[in-house]
């Protein structure tokens, strides 16, 4: 990071940290929490020439994203992050229009149902049944993504749709992957000092009103715990003063370990999701763009399964 970024970046994680700080306050009801973001989102830039209009992707409320040179055979599912309790489509569109645009195909941002009104598996269960819906539509490549909770949702997509003999997605995009919900994992993780976005009292908060009943080890709830080999091609970026870094170098090392492929880009002296600042700022604009190509890279190539499905069905 050069001089320049290197000050942005000082000031930009001050301002982060008072807006979130009030934004997600853990004195806050779930509902306050969910409303403040909202409105500290309105602001947020969109990108330009993208056509968004809400739809619903099999009966689940979704932002559609059509960017001017959309490719049709080819779609994004992006699931938003927010700990499963906090987070919508609208307030990732300053990211989500970008990644429509920059990947040049309909993406479907869903507004999964949120714990703990709806714990596990109602969040899972919402993206299987968009997911489906993609493949009834005809589409032939489906790239699914997602940040911090939307990232743990992401594999964990991928790793129900295995189990249920479905097509599996072209590729897998990773933003500061939440992946290990334990109280263990929270307690062993490093001081972050420099981290703005999250801390230990909210992921202490958020992991068990996600899991509810179940243990925070099932593997459908901290996936980094699940068989890790077979999955798509992973594109991960991950942040160095993040709170929850680890779990993405986890990651990397065990999917690797089991012969999979991951494009793992590291980003030093940044924090968790520093891309929701795209639009505003040109390090997190660069950020979400270089995940777009890289992801479109990583799913380029079409998978004979969902073919062979779509041909079929039709």
């Amino acid at each position: 990071m050069n001089r320049r970024d290197a000050a942005s970046a000082w000031f930009l994680r001050g301002t982060v940290g008072r807006v979130v700080g009030w934004t997600i306050s853990p004195d806050a009801s779930w509902i306050w929490r969910r409303r403040r973001g909202e409105a500290v989102t309105l602001v947020s830039p969109t990108a330009r020439g993208v056509d968004r209009r809400r739809a619903e992707l099999g009966g689940i409320p979704a932002d559609r994203l059509e960017p001017r040179n959309a490719t049709h055979g080819t779609a994004l599912l992006f699931l938003h992050g927010g700990g499963y309790c906090v987070g919508s489509a609208a307030a990732y569109r300053n990211v989500t229009t970008r990644l429509a645009r920059d990947l040049g195909v309909v993406t479907w941002a869903i507004d999964y149902r949120l714990a703990p009104e709806h714990p596990y598996p109602a969040g899972l269960e919402d993206a299987v049944v968009a997911y489906r819906a993609l493949l009834d539509s005809g589409v032939t490549r489906v790239i699914v993504a997602g940040d911090s909770a939307g990232g743990g949702l992401t594999l964990a997509l991928a790793l129900a749709l295995r189990e249920q003999g479905l097509p599996a997605p072209a590729a897998l995009g990773l933003i500061s992957p939440w992946l290990d919900l334990t109280a263990e994992a929270v307690a062993r993780r490093p001081a972050a000092p420099r981290e703005p976005f999250i801390t230990r009292r909210l992921l202490d908060d958020c992991a068990p009103a996600y899991a509810g009943s179940h243990p925070r080890d099932h593997p459908m709830v901290s996936p980094i715990f699940a068989d890790l080999a077979g999955l798509p091609p992973i594109v991960l970026d991950s942040s160095e003063d993040d709170l929850i870094v680890t779990d993405g170098s986890r990651l990397v090392e065990l999917v690797r370990a089991a012969g999979g492929e991951v494009d793992h880009r590291h980003h030093e002296g940044l924090w968790h999701v520093f891309h929701l600042l795209a639009g505003g700022w040109p390090v997190a604009s660069e950020a979400v763009k270089d995940f777009a190509r890289r992801l479109g890279a990583a799913g380029s190539a079409p998978d004979p399964d969902l073919v062979r499905m779509v041909q079929t069905s039709g």
